[in-house]
Order: C-alpha cells, then structure tokens, then sequence
C-alpha cells in the first residue's frame, strides 16, 4: 500500500530497513521480513548502502512482495545509466511495487568496490519527476534534520516536493530541540515526515557516527549513558523509545534503521504499537 494513503489512514507509520543479502541465498532476508510484516507498515530494501555490494533492490522488492512484506524499493542515482534506471522503474511498476525512495547513493570510493564508476546520469530531482510522471508509484525522498545548512536542506526537500515526493525520511534524529525547528520549517510541505531512529549499541557506534555521518550528533548525555550502562542494547533501546515520546506529536511516523541488527528494533516496535 502506498505510504501516501497510509498516512492518511493512521496517525502513526512504522516503517523499518532491512538490507538485501550479499549474494543469492535469500534465507536471512526472508526470516528478517518474517520478524517484521505484521508490525509495520512498510519495509525498506536498501540499495547497496555504503556502496557494498547486496543484491539489487528491485530484486530484493520483489522477494519482499512474494513474503507478503509492503516494500519501499530505494534506488540510488549511483550506479546505473538513465536507460538502466527507466527500465528498471518501470519493471518494478508492472509487478506492483507501489513505493519507493530516491537517493543519491553512497560514494563508490568508501564501500567494497572503490573502483567502480558512479554514473549520476539523473540526479534525485530528475529522478523523482519522472517517475511521478510516467508511473503511479508513490516516491520518497530523504531529509536532514541535522544538516549545517539548512536554509539548504530546505531547498533540496521544496524541490524534491515539486518533483513530484510524497513523503521524507529523515536521518537518524537525536536532538529533540533541532528536530522540532526543522518539523516547524517544512511543514508547510504538507507531506508525510518519518523521523529517522538509530537505536544506539554502544558508545563506539555513537562516536563514530558523529565523527563519520554529517549531520548527525550523538549528544555527549547519550554517550555517557551507553558507555556506563552495563545493558549496552537495553540501554539504546530505552533512549530510542525517549525520543520516539518525544517527537511522536511532531511528526507523521518513524523509520527504524537497526543497521544489521534486527532484533534490537523489535522490542521498540512493540512499545510504540501498545495503545496510548
């Protein structure tokens, strides 16, 4: 089911990313979407995040559907020319792929092919217009509540909704007070926002994502309280459903990013669907 009409049909998505596996042996993939289906509203199939070679994401879509899982397909600008990416797109179309999310894609220098040439024949504006053009799939796109500039970011999102979005996910979100002015800013968009949520593991994960990640900052509390926890996961896992309470009014969902971890996202679903 599209994310467009499901926003209109419950006050609060669920939505959780699980990558496609390295190789052709489906069988964690399909365990992953068998933990999930019934708790959420939709799942996300990366696209080689980190520029790591997976298997392709219309193909991990289509399993997806075979599950019984409502998939967001992501698709990056990176790694195919504009005839690869239109036929690509209007395959997913014909066997039902109702969402999807538009990226630019990690570069190709960090991950596990650094040799590999990222082609951008179409960027995530282009992209986005014409599949709202030419298909009726209903396309995201990706936001930064934590960007430096966002005066910026604003812009790219504004472009991104006349392009045709019809819905953001967000980067991970830690600070409550920036998230807010940023919900603030782009609700005049009037478009579906799914607040980011890394639950933390550890107080290295913490730190190097604020030493790697624009636009996300750990704040030096959360830090402190993983690395003196002796539950390290129960600990991250409280923090997440802290700022899930807090954020819940502000905005139209979450995305749950686990990074490889599945089971530590379960029992954070499980709290947010108890009734208030």
């Amino acid at each position: 089911m599209k994310i467009s009409d499901l926003s209109r049909q419950k006050d609060f998505l669920i939505t959780i990313e699980i990558n496609p596996v390295s190789g052709m042996d489906i069988e964690e993939m399909v365990r992953e979407f068998s933990l999930v289906k019934d708790k959420v509203d939709a799942v996300n199939i990366t696209d080689m995040p980190g520029a790591n070679l997976k298997m392709s994401p219309w193909a991990a879509g289509l399993w997806a559907l075979r599950y019984g899982v409502n998939p967001i397909v992501q698709y990056t600008c990176r790694d195919r020319n504009e005839l690869a990416i239109k036929g690509d797109i209007y395959g997913l179309a014909s066997f039902g792929i109702e969402n999807m999310l538009i990226l630019g894609g990690d570069p190709t220098h960090i991950g596990d092919h650094p040799g590999a040439s990222a082609v951008f024949d179409m960027d995530t504006v282009s992209l986005i217009r014409w599949i709202a053009e030419n298909t009726s799939i209903c396309t995201g796109a990706a936001a930064n509540p934590g960007a430096d500039d966002m005066d910026v970011e604003f812009a790219k999102m504004e472009a991104k909704a006349k392009a045709g979005a019809r819905f953001f996910q967000t980067q991970a979100v830690y600070d409550i007070d920036r998230f807010e002015r940023f919900i603030e800013r782009t609700k005049r968009l009037g478009l579906p926002i799914l607040a980011g949520i890394i639950p933390l593991r550890s107080e290295r994960m913490a730190v190097y994502m604020n030493e790697n990640i624009p636009g996300i900052y750990v704040p030096e509390g959360m830090i402190e309280r993983i690395s003196s926890a002796k539950d390290k996961i129960a600990c991250g896992q409280k923090m997440a459903l802290e700022i899930i309470e807090a954020i819940r009014p502000l905005c139209d969902g979450i995305h749950l990013m686990p990074i490889r971890h599945i089971e530590t996202a379960l029992p954070i679903i499980d709290r947010v669907l108890e009734p208030l």
